[in-house]
């Protein structure tokens, strides 16, 4: 038994499974938040607060970026590996 949360780089490095919460002692899912300063926001247009409002970012995306900064990338060089990897599905969806 390890006290593990999601998301966790080591999800995606041993078989660990979710332990049954009936009760409900360990709470429930959590969310995450984009946090910006005021300041940051006031000047962002409207196009960016949107699209920043409706990112969706998968667990299983979280964890591959958490593992490569663990690994030893930055926190920059992993989300910008996802930004480009999502780009490319994108764009293989869309036919391009």
């Amino acid at each position: 038994v390890a006290p593990l949360w999601r998301p966790h780089h080591l999800a995606g490095l041993l078989p660990l499974r979710p332990l049954l919460d009936p009760l409900g002692l360990l709470g429930g899912p959590k969310k995450g938040v984009i946090l910006a300063r005021t300041a940051w926001l006031q000047r962002a247009t409207c196009t960016v607060r949107c699209r920043l409002a409706n990112l969706k970012i998968a667990l299983g995306d979280i964890e591959r970026m958490d593992l490569a900064v663990a690994g030893g990338w930055s926190p920059d060089q992993a989300a910008r590996q996802w930004i480009a990897h999502k780009r490319q599905g994108l764009k293989n969806n869309a036919g391009e």
